[in-house]
């Protein structure tokens, strides 16, 4: 059995497990600091979705030479990427409409992706990325990558949000706010 709970910027964690069959009772109990942020969905439809990546502790040159050859590779529109928090974390957009497999394709293809945020995306069936700021931490546009092959959408075929709840980390970082 497990509960979770998220109220007042806090998670409670608590699960147990109890086997009859043999004496065994194993319980885990754990509190963290979180807070609410909204995210937005890659799935447009149920057959559509639009481009999003994640990189994690990559700097921006080896980001934006990844988002180049993908572009190159697979002819997409104009890709926008944003500092999205701490050090050399960084989210991506392209407003290209593609089908999940497809969209897997060009995800796997590209180097340094974020694999946790791959992982998660592929079991669900959609990919997300947080688009509000958290933890002190402002999102803030840093390139885009310019290309003559027009975008299939625009933000605003984008319709589908979600709130979830992020860990607090203390590490400081190029676009904190102050």
């Amino acid at each position: 059995m497990e509960f979770r709970i998220a109220k007042f910027g806090y998670k409670i964690h608590f699960s147990f497990e109890f086997r009859p069959a043999e004496p065994w009772l194993n319980v885990h109990f754990s509190f963290e600091r979180v807070e609410i942020v909204s995210g937005v969905n890659s799935k447009i439809d149920e057959n559509t979705h639009f481009l999003m990546w994640d990189f994690d502790e990559i700097p921006l040159s080896l980001v934006i030479t990844a988002l180049r050859g993908v572009q190159a590779e697979f002819d997409l529109p104009t890709i926008t990427i944003l500092a999205s928090g701490r050090t050399d974390c960084y989210h991506a957009y392209c407003f290209k409409a593609c089908s999940f497999l497809e969209t897997r394709v060009i995800l796997t293809s590209t180097p340094n992706l974020d694999l946790k945020h791959f992982a998660i995306g592929l079991m669900r069936g959609y990919f997300t990325l947080r688009y509000t700021d958290a933890g002190g931490y402002n999102f803030r546009q840093v390139g885009a990558l310019f290309s003559d092959t027009p975008a299939d959408l625009s933000y605003k075929d984008v319709n589908n949000w979600v709130q979830y709840t992020k860990p607090i980390r203390k590490e400081a970082s190029h676009g904190k706010k102050g």
